[in-house]
């Protein structure tokens, strides 16, 4: 059979000694999220791969396919469907400065309305997507290669942890442990011993959190 040259196998790593996982579900699913949260910073390999390993690694031309696309903020369309591509929101994907927060521009609530239901004759698509066809013939305004290098940045951590849900559990409380009152009946204490009394293992991450 014919195969075109630029489809070949892309590059792929697949776990070793994977085990199927037993046991209840529900307590495999709670014990495998409350790993997440009380994974430590030292526990992480942040940068798995360096550059020397990336430049070793043999990827299909596919991969690179309309590479000088990929940093393009352009309406993506086909026929009636139109889609921006916003690659700005993930500049660190492309080994760019993210910028916090990042520009916002509008999706265009009124496009995702759009569909064909009764509507096979009604539009000629090239005249109601004027506008997002010349956007698209003048996306070689970009510059794919543009901006700053990613780099270690707190400013993009402080806004990342308070812009998107960093936790699977939420803690048990927001009131500091010195702070919560010790007659309460609400005591988190209290509430512990009660789980605990009734013979329930109680999660460690909304635990890991608070303390």
């Amino acid at each position: 059979p014919w195969h075109r040259h630029d489809s070949l196998p892309r590059s792929i790593t697949c776990g070793k000694h994977v085990r199927p996982v037993r046991g209840n579900p529900d307590r495999r699913y709670r014990a495998y999220t409350n790993e997440f949260d009380v994974l430590t910073q030292y526990q992480v390999e942040w940068k798995p791969y360096d550059r020397q390993q990336l430049s070793e690694i043999v990827l299909s031309p596919t991969c690179y396919r309309d590479r000088e696309l990929w940093r393009c903020t352009t309406p993506m369309i086909l026929y009636y469907v139109v889609e921006f591509h916003m690659p700005h929101r993930v500049m660190r994907q492309f080994g760019r400065m993210q910028p916090c927060p990042p520009l916002e521009l509008s999706t265009s609530q009124q496009l995702h309305s759009i569909d064909r239901r009764k509507r096979y004759k009604e539009n000629d698509w090239r005249v109601k997507h004027d506008r997002y066809i010349h956007m698209w013939n003048n996306k070689e305004g970009c510059d794919p290669e543009g901006g700053p290098y990613w780099r270690p940045n707190n400013e993009y951590i402080r806004w990342y942890c308070t812009s998107t849900r960093t936790k699977v559990k939420p803690s048990w409380t927001n009131v500091p442990i010195e702070d919560a009152p010790s007659e309460d009946d609400a005591d988190i204490a209290d509430a512990y011993d009660t789980v605990t009394r009734h013979g329930t293992q109680p999660e460690r991450a909304p635990l890991h959190d608070y303390m």
